[in-house]
């Protein structure tokens, strides 16, 4: 398998994916397993936090490119900065590097080289990181809640989520924009 690039997360914050352009390492390889989607951060999509020092950033964690894109672009219209990993492995490595860089993590259950179950473990026991992972899995039998709560996510999401969900979810843990926080007022109206 590909080893990830060692080093610290740059950030990306005004990178915005475009699938027709190859993105390079400055090593000269392929960056294709370590995408990032993102928006930068301007008056209208900047989020709120207690301190208001930064954008409110997201880790999407799928091996579906789709659903990495459809998450982090749905995110990403509501005022998050989002980043992506294609898997745990890949997760765990933006995590150990730049820890506080993350608000949250939403990752996907079944992944190669390293699924969601593995990787909340290693954040949890190997990187004691206490940042709220929310997991999604289609898989809704209440033995795969009850065993990825139990491995330490913080909460748990049928695939596909509904937007509202997910958002009350992210809220749930303090995760929150304005845009999002609107989105989920104007629901509550309806």
């Amino acid at each position: 398998g590909e080893e990830q690039t060692r080093g610290s997360v740059p950030d990306r914050s005004s990178e915005i994916f475009n699938p027709r352009m190859t993105k390079i390492n400055s090593d000269g390889s392929d960056r294709s397993k370590s995408r990032s989607i993102s928006m930068g951060s301007n008056s209208s999509n900047s989020t709120s936090n207690p301190n208001n020092t930064r954008p409110m950033r997201i880790l999407v964690v799928d091996d579906s490119l789709i659903c990495q894109r459809v998450l982090a672009h749905t995110l990403n219209k509501m005022g998050f900065l989002t980043d992506v990993a294609d898997n745990g492995r890949a997760a765990c490595d933006k995590l150990v590097h730049v820890p506080c860089l993350f608000d949250a993590v939403i990752m996907d259950v079944i992944m190669p080289i390293m699924d969601g179950y593995t990787a909340t473990m290693v954040c949890r026991q190997e990187l004691h990181l206490t940042l709220p992972i929310i997991v999604l899995s289609a898989d809704v039998l209440p033995d795969t809640r009850q065993c990825l709560l139990g491995v330490g996510a913080s909460a748990f999401c049928v695939k596909p989520a509904p937007l509202v969900q997910m958002l009350e979810v992210l809220h749930k843990f303090d995760v929150k924009t304005p845009g999002s926080i609107a989105y989920l007022e104007k629901k509550e109206k309806k």
